[in-house]
């Protein structure tokens, strides 16, 4: 899983690596000139934009040099899309984390107590996803599990494979999902405040790359419709557009904050947002996710 920002602040890599006998061993030395590429992608993009970036800029905020980064990527575009696939990654695990932390209060409380299962769970949903190890280390980025391509984000733990976390229980077997679209809205707009470089990366100067990369930020855009889908019960096809409207939406809505730099903004956005999602629940937009 992807490294946090409080991760990577906490145990920033060595300005030079070590040299000689304590040398470290070629694929970790790989993955921390890749870990520096992207971090450095993303920050230089933040100030200067995609088109006034150059490979330079880069390379003097990674501390790493011409050759080893020719040696990773072909160019500024294909290291672009290794730092944009890093962002999907990051977002996809701080959101499924959110919603795992948030089944697992659910499945705690107790449901004849009348205890809200998501009160007991917004304590924890503020967290960074964790992990000891990079999706980029076996090689090009995105291999081990790219966020709406070949490795979708279910793959792990789909929202919708966890038995569709939520707060009480529906007629017929169902459950009201929408607690947990909540955890799941409030943990977007929080990884995006947190890591707010690579938001700006992948919602902003993805389309100034061009159309590859274009092309791929659409794909993972119709990835995380399928994936809000799954987790709020939407089986028809009226259901399933609803879900990509909604997606969609999000993505504009949030898109000038993200170029504004505004964290306050972004996670304002968040209770009307649900409040909106709880309307078209009520009034059965989502098909197969009508209550009862």
């Amino acid at each position: 899983m992807p490294q946090s920002a409080e991760e990577r602040t906490d145990a920033p890599a060595p300005r030079r690596l070590p040299r000689g006998r304590h040398a470290l061993a070629p694929e970790v030395v790989e993955r921390i000139h890749r870990d520096r590429l992207y971090a450095a992608m993303a920050e230089a993009m933040a100030e200067r934009g995609y088109v006034r970036t150059s490979v330079e800029d880069v390379l003097k905020r990674a501390v790493v040099s011409r050759q080893s980064f020719y040696r990773l990527f072909e160019s500024k575009l294909d290291c672009f899309m290794g730092a944009f696939e890093r962002a999907g990654e990051i977002l996809v695990a701080h959101v499924l984390q959110a919603l795992g932390e948030f089944e697992e209060a659910s499945a705690k409380a107790d449901p004849g107590d009348g205890q809200d299962p998501s009160a007991s769970a917004k304590t924890s949903t503020t967290r960074k996803p964790g992990g000891t190890g990079n999706p980029s280390d076996t090689g090009k980025p995105g291999d081990t599990g790219k966020p709406g391509g070949t490795g979708k984000p279910s793959d792990s733990g789909k929202p919708g494979g966890m038995g569709k976390p939520g707060g009480t229980g529906k007629p017929g077997g169902r459950r009201d999902p929408l607690p947990a679209v909540e955890q799941a809205v409030t943990a977007y707009l929080d990884v995006l405040a947190r890591e707010m470089p690579y938001a700006r990366l992948f919602l902003v100067e993805v389309y100034a790359a061009g159309p590859e990369a274009v092309q791929r930020r659409t794909a993972l855009q119709g990835s995380l419709a399928g994936v809000f889908a799954e987790l709020i019960g939407a089986t028809d096809e009226a259901g399933l557009y609803t879900c990509h409207v909604i997606v969609a939406a999000t993505s504009a809505m949030v898109t000038p904050a993200v170029a504004a730099g505004d964290a306050e903004a972004l996670r304002a956005l968040g209770p009307p947002l649900v409040e909106h999602i709880r309307r078209l629940w009520e009034a059965g937009m989502f098909g197969g996710g009508r209550p009862a």
